[in-house]
């Protein structure tokens, strides 16, 4: 049979029961909305670490909208795949489409 880690006996739902029913009135996965919800709470960051964000973004010249692209590899790692000038121009030719997609549907104003 093996041991399932995802339902053990003594782990109870994320969600708290009062919240349940509105909450599922606004996402079809609630548990995965309220743990959402609470590590966007825990990892919040202090107001001297919001500061030091906020001066930051001051100097990095960021231009909207910005594409944040995961680049995989540790699945890979021993592979051809992995050289990383290989594995970048594949991403970036989905970020290059998605640009023009974007493009396409937001023209310069």
């Amino acid at each position: 049979h093996g041991i399932n880690l995802f339902k053990q006996p003594y782990a109870p739902p994320a969600l708290p029961a009062a919240l349940a029913e509105g909450i599922t009135k606004i996402t079809r996965d609630p548990d995965a909305w309220w743990v959402g919800q609470m590590l966007a709470y825990l990892l919040r960051p202090t107001p001297k670490q919001q500061m030091r964000l906020d001066e930051a973004k001051k100097t990095v010249n960021f231009a909207l909208p910005v594409v944040g692209v995961h680049v995989r590899r540790g699945d890979k790692i021993g592979s051809p795949e992995t050289l990383v000038a290989n594995q970048l121009d594949e991403y970036m030719e989905h970020v290059e489409l998605w640009f023009k997609k974007y493009e396409m549907n937001n023209p310069p104003t």
